[in-house]
């Protein structure tokens, strides 16, 4: 089963992994695939329990045109940065997508480099103010809910830092369970039991396939061109229909999400860098202005991926609030009863969403990591990872927790007068 995952997302990459067995191969098809100017790659999807037959075609321009095209069901592009995604699958209403990810990344990043500056003006040389990105083809491989199947992710992503064109380049080695089948091919295990195929002359996927009782299910390149002769017209996308659900203020939430993560490891990385060449004293100093430089780089981030969650809940209250009118204005004159119901209420509500913020603060708090290839110093590690949950904790006050509850109360108050 092929499942589209528009990765809103963009590769969280930290320090390069260790190189396993055969990584000079892979560095090189990684030169190889990148120095490509266009190619078109068609892939067949089958399952043996349907007859349905699934058409993938990707296609890529130099230097930053990509699209994926599903059978044409759901279409994929990424020009110049840009995302478009259309959506008309049988049963679901039509989708699309437009979301200018580039852009975002390159004003998240200034926004970093400016308080980085203003927070280490000694060491402003240091800091890098743009964040090497680019779209990049992804394919992986997960099983399915009840582990009888796999599902087979192939999806557009913007990284940062984006080392390989073809993503699986990346992701495939990193496993280490590869071999050798011939000359030209290496084989890799999936988790549920089936087998991805790469070619090392091409660095191309040739297939995927996991055989079961009732037979193969199979992804398999029937094509490949890597000299087409491609426009830049051919990546745009059908104007959406009216009928459309625009989702693109979600999948931007979701990308400033990975914007807001990508900003904090690149930042204690490089805090790790300056520290080990003796550049940065880890001191109390220094421990405050990065507090400062943490805060600002969560607050504006929460602010931002936060939007679509802020208006679907102003949504929610506003229709509370037309409720709570309907009830004040039925409310028999000296019912103190009834006004305490309704008072009941209203607290019941608010205290509902301070317990959902609440939640939703500690749920991004234990995600917070610092992986040890960011930081090989257990002890500064330990110290940013509490400086980042500690500027999370403020941000998330500031940006969303304080404002949400205020506006509720506000709107509230405006039904009572």
């Amino acid at each position: 089963m092929i499942s589209l995952l528009i990765a809103a997302c963009a590769l969280l990459q930290d320090v390069p992994p260790k190189k396993a067995p055969g990584a000079a191969l892979f560095d090189e098809l990684i030169r190889k695939t990148n120095a490509l100017q266009s190619f078109v790659a068609v892939y067949r999807a089958s399952r043996p329990e349907s007859s349905e037959r699934i058409t993938v075609r990707m296609e890529y321009l130099a230097p930053d045109n990509m699209k994926l095209d599903f059978s044409g069901s759901t279409i994929v592009s990424m020009r110049a940065g840009v995302m478009d995604l259309r959506s008309a699958v049988a049963g679901e209403p039509p989708n699309f997508v437009h979301v200018p990810m580039a852009e975002m990344a390159s004003e998240r990043s200034l926004a970093l480099a400016a308080v980085v500056h203003t927070e280490f003006p000694a060491l402003a040389k240091e800091w890098t103010s743009t964040w090497d990105c680019g779209g990049q083809l992804l394919l992986s491989v997960s099983p399915s809910a009840d582990g009888t199947a796999e599902n087979m992710d192939l999806s557009l992503s913007y990284a940062c830092p984006r080392k390989a064109l073809l993503g699986w380049l990346e992701t495939l080695p990193a496993g280490g369970a590869g071999s050798s089948q011939d000359d030209e091919h290496m084989v890799f295990p999936t988790p549920g039991g089936g087998v991805v195929t790469l070619n090392t002359r091409s660095g191309f996927v040739e297939s995927l396939a996991k055989k079961n009782e009732n037979g193969e299910a199979a992804f398999r390149l029937e094509s490949l061109d890597v000299a087409p002769k491609l426009t830049v017209e051919s990546f745009a996308v059908p104007a959406p229909s009216a009928a459309a659900v625009d989702g693109s203020a979600p999948f931007a939430g979701r990308w400033h999400e990975m914007l807001t993560a990508m900003g904090g490891r690149r930042f204690v990385g490089w805090v790790s860098e300056r520290v080990a060449d003796k550049k940065l004293a880890w001191d109390a100093d220094a421990r405050v202005h990065a507090r400062k430089a943490l805060g600002v780089l969560y607050t504006d981030g929460i602010a931002l991926e936060s939007q679509p969650w802020m208006a679907a809940t102003q949504d929610r209250v506003e229709k509370f609030a037309t409720w709570l009118a309907q009830r004040y204005a039925a409310l028999p004159a000296g019912d103190k009863a009834k006004r305490e119901e309704i008072d009941a209420t209203i607290k019941e509500a608010r205290a509902t969403l301070v317990k959902t913020l609440d939640q939703m603060l500690e749920n991004r708090v234990a995600g917070l990591n610092i992986p040890e290839e960011t930081v090989p110093d257990a002890e500064l590690r330990q110290s940013l990872l509490e400086l980042e949950q500690g500027a999370t904790r403020s941000a998330f006050a500031k940006a969303l927790h304080e404002p949400a509850v205020a506006s509720f109360d506000e709107r509230i108050e405006r039904v009572k007068r």
